[in-house]
């Protein structure tokens, strides 16, 4: 996906660690009553975008 390009590696790397901290800190599942409530469903929006972002350009380097 970064085509060796350690710049690129680096990003890539840093956007999935950061993705999964958020779904780890976050209320994302319902029944997760101990994280952190996302109020606004524009918040909601974002990360699903963020997250849609990231999941699509990397099935595009699938083979």
């Amino acid at each position: 996906m970064a085509k060796g390009d350690d710049n690129f590696v680096e990003l890539f790397n840093l956007e999935f660690r950061a993705l999964t901290d958020i779904g780890n800190k976050f209320r994302i599942r319902h029944h997760e009553t101990n994280k952190v409530d996302i109020a606004d469903i524009r918040y909601c929006d974002y990360l699903f975008n963020r997250c849609l972002s990231l999941i699509n350009l990397a099935v595009q380097y699938l083979d």
